[in-house]
């Protein structure tokens, strides 16, 4: 609560405990019984409260059966010591009031009481008590709507927060470190009116309340397929990241370059590592939309078809694909989750196969044949994409010669990529 500066508003709070005070200085300790009281006075002058104890009390109250002025003749003589009646006299030893002496708590102003019609500077001024916030005693149906018209804007139906990478290169931890990417985001499109954000950052139980209104209202698109993602959500608190309910992905335009100089492997590549990493959300995600699905162009092809969408397939929640028809991009998804069942259910065999040959007598388990379709981690690949995607770009073998017909050699073992590639995926 704040007071207007240069006035003097007096609180009283008679018989506090001792023990909630710091009786004397650390190097100085007093003695004292923690089970005595007290009459203390407090001033609050601009936003400080200042605590002594008046004349009369400071000569007649006892601690241990020594006056509180004994008691101020005990500590060293540089300790100033504020008079109330006189407040330009400052005092190295008894019949002085406590400034320093005694420290109020400050997580328990409730203690204080204002006295109504106290004097200041030749002025009554009542000041109100310390009560409870009254928006916070509002219900919370009402807080809810105040939170969502200072988080929202009523002319924007749907904000977009786009996360990419900055254009000028980021920096090093050292000279011989690693590059590490600078995370930027930017809404689209353009509020006509401000986000009141400052109002997170009141307390919080402001924040944990009115986050999910704001969070509930923006999409998160991917603008970056490298790597951006994971540097994102490590920015995020653990409450914010489970608020992320909608995701945008946007299908790399270089997948559908399938001319001689094309070279759509690595788009492919990073576009299945992000998807991954999006799939680390599926049990929180409500919807995932996808831009760049073009049925006329590259999907003539079968093999990128399927790198684009079983990836898709490993996130769990409903797709929407914006202007394309629905329906026929939800029966190519339906199609390709089942190419992946078949994919999984012919590996499952082979392993059988081949333990048995290897004269094995334990076979592989269902589950552990299952999770060969979710775990990225024993692809050799992947390893080497853990142990960074760019300075290892040339043991992916992927050259300027390579043609859309390798495409189905390079990225076969990235046909079962799972939520659980997510977390390991590098920070470029």
């Amino acid at each position: 609560m704040a007071y207007p500066h240069y006035k003097t508003v007096e609180l009283r709070r008679n018989h506090i405990p001792v023990g909630l005070f710091t009786l004397g200085y650390t190097s100085h300790p007093l003695e004292y019984d923690p089970n005595a009281y007290i009459p203390i006075t407090g001033c609050c002058n601009g936003s400080r409260v200042h605590l002594y104890v008046t004349y009369d009390d400071f000569e007649s109250f006892l601690v241990n059966g020594r006056t509180l002025a004994w008691l101020a003749d005990q500590l060293p003589p540089y300790c100033g010591w504020w008079l109330p009646s006189e407040p330009r006299n400052y005092r190295s030893n008894k019949r002085v009031a406590i400034r320093d002496f005694f420290n109020i708590p400050p997580e328990d102003p409730s203690r204080w009481a204002l006295l109504p019609g106290t004097h200041s500077e030749g002025t009554n001024m009542v000041v109100p008590a310390w009560k409870k916030s009254h928006l916070l005693s509002l219900p919370k149906e009402l807080r809810l709507e105040i939170w969502k018209w200072t988080l929202t804007d009523p002319s924007v139906p749907e904000l977009v927060v786009n996360i990419g990478r900055e254009k000028k290169e980021a920096y090093q931890h050292s000279a011989t470190g690693p590059v590490v990417p600078r995370v930027i985001t930017w809404l689209e499109p353009r509020q006509k009116c401000g986000l009141g954000l400052g109002l997170l950052q009141t307390n919080r139980f402001i924040y944990e309340e009115a986050l999910p209104l704001l969070y509930r209202s923006v999409r998160f698109a991917l603008v970056d397929h490298l790597g951006i993602f994971p540097l994102f959500l490590g920015s995020l608190s653990t409450h914010a990241r489970s608020l992320i309910r909608h995701i945008k992905l946007q299908v790399p335009r270089q997948i559908y370059d399938i001319d001689i100089f094309g070279d759509p492997a690595m788009p492919l590549f990073h576009w299945a590592v992000t998807c991954a990493q999006v799939a680390t959300l599926s049990g929180q995600l409500r919807d995932v939309e996808v831009e760049g699905l073009f049925m006329d162009s590259g999907f003539s092809n079968a093999s990128i078809r399927r790198s684009i969408l079983f990836p898709l397939c490993k996130i769990k929640t409903r797709k929407l694909f914006g202007k394309i028809n629905n329906k026929e991009a939800d029966s190519l998804l339906a199609s390709a989750e089942q190419e992946l069942e078949v994919k999984v259910a012919l590996r499952k065999e082979r392993a059988e196969a081949e333990a048995v040959a290897d004269g094995s007598n334990e076979p592989e388990s269902a589950e552990s044949a299952s999770e060969d379709g979710d775990n990225l981690t024993i692809m050799p690949s992947v390893e080497v994409f853990k142990r960074g995607l760019t300075p290892h770009m040339s043991q992916l073998h992927i050259g300027e010669g390579s043609s859309v017909d390798d495409i189905d050699t390079l990225l076969e073992d990235w046909d079962v990529i799972s939520y659980k590639s997510g977390a390991s995926t590098p920070r470029c």
